[in-house]
């Protein structure tokens, strides 16, 4: 039976050894994603402040020349 046992914890540690591998490209693919979230985010951050200021800019032109 010892040999038997022994097919079977081999199976189990090769089972947990794919299984490991697996979470490890899940987990690498996430962080990937995340990063390129992140990256994203700052990059909408930026564009919606500068949009804000040009927002601004307009309204002191229009003001402005309601005056004029």
């Amino acid at each position: 039976t010892a040999p038997i046992i022994m097919m079977s914890q081999n199976r189990q540690s090769a089972r947990d050894r794919v299984q490991a591998e697996h979470d490890y490209e899940v987990n690498e693919n996430a962080l990937k994603l995340i990063n390129v979230n992140n990256d994203l985010t700052a990059q909408i951050h930026k564009l919606t402040q500068e949009i804000h200021e040009l927002t601004k800019d307009v309204h002191e032109l229009m003001q402005a020349h309601k005056k004029s």
